[in-house]
């Protein structure tokens, strides 16, 4: 969570007249919890269904590995969305002002 709301943030304070940050900033974090009940809803059915079919992956309890596929998810997002040439002209652009 630090890593990509620290990355929005800073995409949305910089490429937003500060007239509507409040606004963008707002309908952003509508969005972003509103998806947060079905994050409970996937982790838990996810989280019960390793415990019931006892799923260990190198010697990690089932919540263990949750967390383990957790981080490298988050990882693989990162690595993803730093390819897009989109973000690095955003960047460009806000250093040439």
């Amino acid at each position: 969570m630090p890593i990509t709301n620290t990355l929005s943030i800073t995409l949305i304070q910089r490429n937003t007249d500060p007239v509507y940050l409040g606004r963008v900033f707002s309908i952003s974090r509508m969005l972003s919890w509103a998806t947060l009940p079905l994050a409970y809803v996937i982790g838990g059915l996810a989280g019960d269904w390793l415990v019931s079919y006892q799923v260990t992956f190198m010697f990690l309890n089932p919540y263990g590995f949750l967390l383990v596929v957790a981080g490298v998810s988050i990882a693989v997002i990162i690595a993803y969305y730093s390819l897009f040439s989109s973000i690095e002209e955003l960047e460009k652009k806000q250093k040439t002002i």
